[in-house]
């Protein structure tokens, strides 16, 4: 099947310019995707833990990559067991390995915890506003509590759960960049079951 011509130059379309054509089609229509498996986590008060699947690795088959406007985008579901008081935080990874070796760019809490069974849902948003060595995004924390008042992961009801700020002067340009997200008890040993999590990056070019 001869490949595809471009009606501009008259030329043919490359094997080689047709898999950056596709791969960035698939990639800011579709998104980069991942997914994890249920994963339940025996707390360590005050060990940051990775959640499994939350890793996004930014493709090196893509023509440019990230630009300005990239989104990385995380939900995820947890629950917790009658244990566990101070600070539950979420945080933003940025590295190479998808663990917690990688740097923590953002450890935000999103309520203090109380000895009660609880589940929530957790948003959370990556948008690159600038790229290259000195790099730069703007994050968001959404958590969304079960509970009318706040018990268990301690969430705010409203809109004074929601966090939000800016990492600046960050290496963008790494090989096999990584982000993900994880999570922090502050004190307390509660368990951690994460049921699903859901990873995408939009806007890869």
């Amino acid at each position: 099947m001869p490949l595809p011509t471009n009606y501009t130059t008259g030329q043919s379309v490359g094997a080689t310019d047709m898999n950056n054509i596709t791969n960035t089609v698939n990639n800011v229509v579709s998104g980069v995707t991942g997914s994890n498996a249920l994963q339940t986590q025996v707390v360590v008060a005050g060990t940051a833990y990775y959640i499994t699947g939350s890793a996004i690795t930014v493709p090196s088959t893509t023509v440019t990559g990230m630009v300005v406007g990239t989104r990385f985008s995380w939900e995820t579901a947890m629950m917790k067991t009658a244990a566990g008081t101070n600070a539950f935080n979420i945080i933003i990874y940025r590295g190479t390995n998808g663990t917690t070796a990688d740097t923590a760019d953002v450890t935000q809490s999103v309520g203090t915890q109380t000895a009660a069974v609880d589940n929530m849902t957790v948003r959370v948003e990556v948008v690159i506003t600038a790229t290259g060595a000195t790099g730069s995004y703007f994050w968001s924390v959404v958590p969304n509590n079960k509970a009318i008042t706040a018990t268990g992961f301690g969430v705010a009801t409203g809109t004074a759960a929601y966090s939000s700020g800016t990492v600046s002067s960050v290496n963008l340009t790494t090989a096999g960049l990584k982000f993900g997200i994880g999570f922090s008890c502050a004190t307390g040993t509660p368990t951690i079951t994460i049921p699903f999590t859901r990873a995408t990056v939009y806007n890869l070019v």
